[in-house]
């Protein structure tokens, strides 16, 4: 009996993404394994998670303008250098150049992080995305 509950547990987990989300300086904010319908954006699966987890947040399917407190920050180096502080999030480790909206998780093995990162901006150009802090 104890066997068969255990392979139950083990398999239940087996086929269920890994949620994360990471704060500044690498904090470990949330971190679950939840099935997912696959069918369905990133967007989509974050806002749903992000609501069963009770986690109060500013944003929709398209993305995370704030959530734990942080989001939407303007950091002015000079007159042509600006940091813009926000949310990004990975997929297996690879950064998508999409919106979580038209973002897909390939399956359900999949680890999905969103972390706190920044956008560079110097001399009229960005010149850098999703930089962790």
């Amino acid at each position: 009996m104890t066997l068969s509950f255990l392979f139950l547990v083990l398999t239940s987990f087996a086929h269920a993404i890994q949620f994360e989300v990471i704060g500044k300086n690498d904090e470990s904010l949330l971190s679950v394994q939840r099935e997912i319908d696959v069918q369905k954006s990133l967007g989509s699966a974050t806002s749903v998670i992000l609501q069963e987890n009770q986690i109060q947040f500013v944003g929709g399917e398209q993305g995370i303008a704030e959530m734990f407190g942080f989001g939407n920050e303007i950091e002015v180096i000079s007159d042509t250098e600006m940091k813009a502080h926000g949310w990004c999030f990975a997929i297996n480790g690879e950064v998508p150049e999409s919106m979580a909206d038209k973002t897909a998780i390939p399956d359900q093995s999949s680890i999905v992080r969103w972390y706190y990162a920044y956008a560079h901006y110097k001399d009229g150009q960005w010149i850098g995305q999703c930089v962790k802090n």
